[in-house]
């Protein structure tokens, strides 16, 4: 049966009945599969559309905007019963609507007999697209590794001097990290080899309350006189949700004119499918830290940087 006109009420009460459902998904083994992030909000556009139609006649434009609002006070209603912070909300928003509307759209061309045919298109690529990552035949690489290269004018000896210095993140960051808690607190301050660096995360889901408390162990694995490389011992922060860090590797290369050459690698796993989405979102954040990793903690004040 079809209402006559929006109502919040059944948002909301729609947002509770799925949210049910899909705490038992996030706890499953396709909680960060393409269906929960591709097949889950498809079937929520067809039942917006279908249960919260839009007053007749209504043209495109209009008809759209309200569709805008219904999947925005749906999915922020879901996300309030999922307890999910302003992170998930902020990064899973751009392709929860890219999925809405195809929904949308989908129901809008079904609807004229005269691309009913052509409309069975749509559905056929979400399967295909929601299958993603549910079994290892259809899931795509999850390794990946970000580098970033400077020309320091210090020498190796000074860079690792200021790297067994206390580790401060006091400058400003990129604007895709900027979102992300920084470390509330940091064990570090030297650069031996076998020792673990420490740092407790404190994320706020909710901005105020709502806390999730957890730490990452860094240890120095190897230290030698033009690298060194480290790896994840301990990840229970809030970043373990989303990727899988395990490590980094920073290589010195010195140069006739006395500058040194300076590259961070930083190697994770992503978690979350689709790659299509997740991967260039993953891949830019990491690119951003590696880059301010290097002006934060390996480059000394003093020295002048030019990247390469």
């Amino acid at each position: 049966m079809k209402l006559r006109a929006p109502k919040w009420f059944y948002l909301f009460f729609m947002a509770g009945v799925v949210s049910i459902a899909l705490r038992y998904l996030l706890d499953s083994r396709f909680g960060h599969t393409g269906v929960f992030y591709v097949a889950i909000p498809f079937l929520i556009g067809l039942a917006l559309h279908h249960f919260v139609p839009a007053p007749e006649p209504m043209g495109y434009g209009k008809r759209a905007v309200k569709n805008f609002l219904h999947s925005t006070v749906f999915f922020l209603a879901l996300s309030g019963f999922l307890f999910e912070g302003f992170i998930c909300i902020l990064f899973a928003m751009p392709i929860y609507y890219i999925i809405m509307f195809s929904a949308y759209g989908f129901a809008a061309l079904y609807n004229n007999h005269r691309t009913r045919v052509p409309a069975l298109i749509i559905p056929a690529l979400v399967m295909g697209l929601s299958l993603e990552g549910t079994i290892p035949a259809l899931t795509a690489p999850r390794e990946n590794q970000v580098t970033h290269t400077v020309t320091v004018d210090a020498s190796i000896a000074a860079i690792k001097a200021h790297m067994a210095q206390p580790i401060q993140f006091e400058k400003p960051r990129p604007l895709l990290i900027s979102v992300f808690p920084k470390p509330t607190d940091i064990k570090a301050g030297t650069l031996n080899q076998g020792d673990v660096h420490e740092m407790t995360f404190v994320y706020r889901r909710w901005f105020f309350t709502n806390v999730h408390t957890g730490q990452m162990h860094l240890r120095l694995d190897e230290v030698g006189d033009h690298h060194i490389r480290t790896s994840i011992t301990r990840n229970d922060s809030y970043l373990s949700g989303y990727m899988s860090i395990d490590g980094t590797r920073v290589d010195f290369t010195e140069r006739a004119d006395g500058k040194t050459d300076v590259s961070l690698t930083l190697y994770y796993e992503r978690k979350l499918d689709p790659v299509w989405y997740f991967g260039p979102l993953q891949q830019a954040a990491m690119a951003q830290s590696a880059k301010y990793l290097i002006e934060t903690v390996i480059v000394p004040p003093y020295g002048q940087m030019a990247e390469l």
